[in-house]
């Protein structure tokens, strides 16, 4: 009896494990809902967002043409951020680089993010991958050649759309410090069973860091709900499992080695995966990111901007990488 009462113990356990784990996050097939005139689309979409949560001017999206307004031109570059963070986070490496190459530029605002309030409440990775495939669209509209820069998690976000038939446009994939797995080993378990319940008991409802200066305060969500934890593991789990099929011409990986928010092996190791008809890598030092995990933009690393943006554009163009 003591034994039939242990063995329904453990599959009870078993089954409330299974329970509690969050669902694998699924490739998308639907296509971006954007139609007629792009700008206005997005205006309006920004609009309703900012009038129930209030938006952080300079977070919002934004679509920027090189000359005449709904011109399209050769490249089109496409800026994918960081969980927790805006198109700020970088800037102002993708104009710099849109500039060069002179192309039509479009930063996203991935949901949840920028808000006045309520940052990352209720978002879910599915959000974010429509945001991704919704921003393949634009870029397609605005050029004729996609130059793809996602940083952090938003570099997952593209190798998570590695599936979708938009990423089939996609001429060169610039990766800066990829999320491929934080640098803490326990944020494997976010998605493994209890996971968010065990999250919830050591850090509580709601996770935050201390910024580093006053902009990272305005232009990041410094505080967020633990379980937009859990979603950026979903995605960054499927971007793991679909960086083998991200086939692109080119792709450039630029990285810390000092990284204290992301695994520098694990980005390596992935990258090695990316068939990618030519890639290369190139190891920097961040500047004044603490975390040593921002490699360029104004707020963190103003030293790397003009170096960052010109491996990038002179990638683009010749696909080798600088010395």
């Amino acid at each position: 009896m003591l034994k039939r009462l242990s063995a329904l113990f453990v599959v009870l356990l078993l089954l409330a494990g299974w329970w509690t784990m969050p669902p694998s996050l699924v490739s998308p097939t639907a296509d971006s809902q954007l139609s007629g005139n792009v700008e206005a689309a997005l205006a309006a979409g920004e609009r309703r967002v900012a009038e129930r949560y209030g938006l952080i001017d300079g977070a919002e999206k934004r679509l920027r043409w090189h000359a005449a307004k709904g011109t399209q031109t050769e490249y089109a570059v496409v800026y994918l951020h960081g969980f927790s963070g805006s198109r700020q986070e970088i800037a102002p490496v993708p104009e710099l680089v849109a500039d060069t190459l002179g192309a039509n530029l479009f930063e996203t605002r991935l949901s949840g993010h920028g808000h006045r309030s309520e940052a990352l409440a209720g978002t879910r990775a599915e959000d974010w991958l429509a945001d991704g495939v919704e921003a393949l669209a634009v870029g397609k509209a605005l050029g004729q050649r996609l130059v793809v820069i996602g940083t952090s998690t938003g570099a997952s976000l593209a190798l998570a759309l590695a599936e979708h038939p938009r990423f089939a446009a996609i001429d060169t994939l610039i990766l800066l410090s990829p999320n491929h797995g934080p640098r803490d080993p326990a944020s494997v378990w976010l998605t493994r069973p209890f996971g968010p319940q065990i999250a919830r008991a050591l850090v509580g409802e709601y996770r935050g860091f201390e910024p580093a200066n006053e902009r990272q305060a305005l232009f990041w969500s410094t505080r967020y709900p633990t379980a937009a934890l859990v979603e950026m593991m979903r995605l960054v789990d499927l971007a793991n499992a679909q960086t083998p099929a991200a086939r692109v011409p080119k792709a450039l990986l630029l990285y810390s080695p000092g990284d204290r928010v992301v695994s520098v092996e694990k980005l390596l190791a992935a990258f090695d995966t990316l068939p990618a008809a030519v890639k290369a890598s190139h190891a920097m030092e961040s500047t004044d990111d603490p975390g040593q995990h921002v490699v360029a933009g104004d707020i963190l690393a103003p030293a790397n901007n003009a170096e960052v943006a010109e491996r990038i554009s002179s990638f683009v163009r010749s696909g080798q990488a600088l010395p």
